[in-house]
């Protein structure tokens, strides 16, 4: 900060005065800061292709294929993007900058997975989940694995998708990694009524 100052004595290259000076100058052109935060995005309509996908630039986002051929308008954000069918929410998905990629819910996948859980990662819905996730299932093996999806699929099936990380990252802060402890660490996030008994935890301290 100091030579910031220092240098801001230096005359300009071009104007030949202080930059001290221009910065004043821009300053008081300069626009306040909105006083109240506002989403920034852009709408455009699309058509649902006969497979159930919506296209974006050149990514695919699959929504449901009771849409094929149907008009949806997409909210587009930096991150991620918004889908309505005549006003109703109908997908919302990670925005991808990649080319030719397909971006599907895996929310939607869960319990199918639950079904299977030894072939997880072979599956296209398995990158699709959150990174922590899948690190964690990747770590585990035969009914913890499946313990552990079934636990995803009741978070999901109660709309609580955005508690996933966080329960890891409770269970992982106390220093645990099995089931039975992110269950209750999601129960403490998410269920504010739930009064569970104390985790007896290794190497934890107060």
């Amino acid at each position: 900060m100091e030579w910031c100052e220092k240098d801001a004595d230096r005359l300009h290259y071009k104007h030949k005065v202080p930059i001290r000076e221009l910065w004043e100058e821009d300053k008081a052109a300069l626009l306040e800061l909105p006083q109240y935060p506002f989403s920034v995005f852009r709408y455009t309509t699309l058509t649902v292709s006969k497979t159930g996908f919506a296209t974006i630039e050149t990514n695919k986002y699959e929504l449901s294929p009771m849409l094929a051929g149907e008009k949806v308008q997409a909210k587009i954000f930096y991150d991620h993007v918004e889908f309505y069918h005549d006003h109703r929410p109908v997908g919302r998905f990670p925005r991808s900058y990649k080319t030719n990629d397909e971006v599907y819910d895996w929310t939607q996948y869960v319990s199918t997975l639950c079904k299977k859980p030894g072939a997880i990662e072979h599956t296209r819905f398995f990158h699709q989940m959150p990174q922590r996730w899948q690190d964690y299932l990747a770590s585990t093996k035969g009914k913890e694995r499946k313990s552990a999806l079934q636990l995803l699929s009741e978070i999901v099936a109660d709309g609580n998708s955005e508690f996933c990380d966080d329960a890891l990252e409770m269970a992982a802060a106390n220093g645990r990694a099995d089931v039975d402890s992110l269950r209750q660490c999601y129960y403490m996030i998410a269920k504010k009524e739930y009064r569970p008994d104390p985790l007896k935890l290794s190497g934890a301290h107060c």
